[in-house]
């Protein structure tokens, strides 16, 4: 269980670190990555899709957690970061993911890939991620049954 919860800090980072890796690499090459809709479009998927498998895999093992800290102390930086787990937010994160998924696909296969489609992309990939953890960080006031 110890194991399981060490890992849980993924569910909100991964899609937030792959959209973040993809506007850097926007920034940097705009021209190419704004004609690599495909590649893009499948990478910030896998992000997200990862994310929800880790839920998943929360959500069966059943970690419930109401309290966890994790602490990481850079140089000058200390981080502190708490996540609360129960089967309700397991779930919640479970329907987000796949939530965010469905836009991903909808957008992908309905829209036209105007010029901003990679950014757009990114900033939903990333509002996901961000999502996933104020809600993990239980900063909603959501129930813990």
């Amino acid at each position: 269980m110890n194991g399981i919860l060490k890992i849980s800090w993924l569910v909100p980072v991964i899609p937030f670190l792959g959209s973040s890796l993809v506007i850097i690499l926007l920034i940097s090459f705009k021209r190419t990555m704004n004609r690599l809709t495909k590649p893009v479009t499948f990478f910030l998927s896998i992000c997200i899709l990862l994310s929800t498998l880790l839920s998943i895999f929360l959500f069966i093992n059943n970690v419930v957690v109401n309290h966890y800290d994790w602490y990481l102390d850079f140089a000058i930086i200390d981080f502190n970061l708490s996540l609360t787990l129960s089967s309700f937010i397991e779930k919640i994160l479970i329907i987000i993911g796949l939530i965010s998924l469905s836009i991903q696909s909808l957008y992908f296969f309905l829209s036209k890939r105007p010029q901003g489609y990679v950014l757009n992309l990114s900033i939903i990939t990333a509002m996901t991620g961000i999502l996933l953890f104020t809600i993990m960080d239980g900063i909603l006031p959501l129930p813990l049954s």
